[in-house]
């Protein structure tokens, strides 16, 4: 898509075509790091046209990543297609569509992300500069990736790659890009730990887990990992931990802060991550705000 490329080259900013965007990092090896970078739009943003029995929509995807010294390191391009028959297009037009490429890149540097979305049939297009702060992972300091707050975790295809997009490991993972909630939902945090100790009797790891809500200082609710809410998924040099955490129905709307730490129990070692998510009015919670 040259005219993608060429609205990096010239810098210049375009904001017709508006979407959302998040950056998670993935320990791959000692010496890359996976950078998933997912995009979700809204379908009422774009335009369709009837192609026989279907109403189509076709957005262009360009992406480069560079480093401080402006050298390419990777660099994609893709289209996402969206289209629903006629029965079905009021409602498509009310949905999100999403996008996600994983790129690969060397850890302990900084990258610039340039990412430019167009509408094919429109011809809006929206720009986004993205920093990359890729971590550095060392090898016997207990550590996690970013937290992944998902629509969805479930078992990969067994012929998926690692990296396809939604694919970590053997695990198929929806983001909530714009990590918004109601009261009722469930979180789903999704995220790998490092560097922790194994028993040499079971060759298994023994590790806590204590989930805290926050709302600014306030710690609104604690509780420790069990089977109820979170699953451990031990592969030898990492463990996957997938939570299930119910946002309660008392829960009202603003932002939040979820905090995930680990206890290494064989070690004594301990880490802390968190990741930010939004609580906003259900349809329920509406209707009571504006019944008379």
């Amino acid at each position: 898509f040259e005219d993608l490329k060429g609205m990096v080259t010239t810098h210049v900013i375009y904001t017709t075509l508006p979407y959302d965007y998040r950056v998670d990092y993935i320990r791959l090896s000692s010496d890359r790091v996976l950078v998933p970078i997912t995009v979700e739009l809204n379908n009422k943003d774009l335009e369709f046209k009837k192609q026989l029995d279907f109403n189509q929509a076709t957005v262009n995807v360009y992406g480069c990543v560079t480093n401080l010294t402006g050298r390419i390191m990777r660099e994609f391009e893709d289209e996402i297609r969206v289209e629903y028959m006629d029965q079905y297009f009021e409602y498509g037009k009310t949905r999100r569509s999403e996008y996600q490429r994983i790129v690969a890149l060397p850890p302990g540097q900084r990258y610039k992300l340039e990412l430019v979305l167009k509408d094919v049939n429109s011809k809006s297009a929206g720009t986004a500069t993205i920093g990359l702060n890729v971590p550095k992972y060392e090898d016997n300091i207990l550590q996690t990736s970013s937290i992944i707050l998902a629509n969805s975790v479930t078992a990969a295809p067994a012929n998926a790659d690692q990296l396809d997009r939604y694919i970590i490991g053997d695990m198929k993972i929806l983001p909530n890009v714009k990590s918004e909630y109601i009261p009722g939902q469930n979180l789903i945090p999704y995220m790998q730990i490092y560097n922790m100790q194994v028993d040499q009797t079971t060759q298994n790891p023994s590790l806590d887990v204590t989930f805290t809500v926050r709302r600014g200082d306030t710690v609104v609710e604690e509780f420790k990992g069990s089977a109820s809410n979170s699953e451990q998924f031990f592969y030898g040099s990492r463990v996957a931990l997938v939570g299930k955490i119910p946002l309660k129905q008392q829960v009202t709307p603003g932002k939040y802060t979820l905090q995930v730490t680990v206890l290494d129990n064989i070690s004594g070692r301990t880490v802390t991550t968190s990741a930010g998510f939004k609580v906003k009015e259900s349809v329920v919670q509406k209707l009571l705000a504006e019944k008379p």
